[in-house]
């Protein structure tokens, strides 16, 4: 037997990767709220702050709803933020 529908779910493309992509939001000191360009697979995101791995949770540095990511603490206009993620399909 081949592969059916019932597996397609977790097959994941080489597209479906997503390395250092900027994210939407203003970088200004005081915005907390941050938009990633597409959905993101639950358990897959990577949240980098000037080459720093950033740890998710609500009494951590970052929480993600949808493609929302809300920060703890505002970056600053001179940070680097970016995110590593698997698209979910």
């Amino acid at each position: 037997g081949g592969s059916g529908d019932a597996v397609a779910a977790d097959v994941i493309h080489h597209s479906d990767f997503i390395i250092q992509q900027s994210v939407s939001g203003d970088l200004d000191g005081s915005n907390t709220t941050f938009t990633v360009a597409s959905g993101i697979r639950e358990g897959t995101l990577t949240l980098i702050l000037n080459g720093l791995v950033l740890a998710e949770g609500a009494s951590s540095d970052y929480t993600v709803a949808g493609q929302t990511i809300t920060m703890t603490y505002a970056p600053d206009e001179n940070d680097r933020l970016v995110v590593s993620y698997v698209k979910s399909s």
